[in-house]
């Protein structure tokens, strides 16, 4: 009977692998607690999803609940965190998809003048022009 049902309708026992989306990269603070987001991972065929993340790239840090769409990691200090998330059906994986978040250090663009006596902030473009080296990296590595 079940070789009947497969010729008959092969999608029925079809399964398709789920798609793991770890989110846009973004920018944070030291000291923040960060939160990832994997929550617009999916499977075509509407089976529950598992959740693995695992750090890949950047300063050590403990990432908490990494079996959830949440998992949560505090950045203490500068550089960029990669991270990957893979999601399971059950029956197959998804590929891996990556996220990073920029940990930048909030005196960033700060200079101190011969003397030590004057300091003066960086202007917003640096910040900015810096921002978009970060980027074009991730965007590079991607690729």
């Amino acid at each position: 009977m079940l070789a009947l049902l497969l010729l008959l309708c092969p999608s029925a026992w079809a399964n398709e692998a789920p798609v793991a989306l770890a989110g846009r990269a973004f920018l944070a603070y030291p000291g923040e607690r960060i939160v990832l987001n994997g929550s617009e991972s999916y499977d075509p065929d509407g089976d529950t999803l598992s959740f693995q993340w695992v750090q890949l790239w950047g300063p050590g840090t403990v990432l908490a609940k990494a079996d959830t769409a949440a998992p949560e990691f505090d950045a203490r200090l500068p550089g960029t965190y990669t991270f990957e998330l893979v999601v399971d059906d059950g029956l197959l994986a998804s590929e891996p998809d990556l996220v990073d978040v920029i940990v930048v250090d909030p005196g960033i663009g700060e200079s101190v003048e011969a003397g030590g006596c004057a300091s003066s902030r960086g202007t917003p473009a640096v910040g900015l022009a810096l921002l978009g080296l970060a980027l074009s990296g991730l965007a590079r590595r991607r690729s």
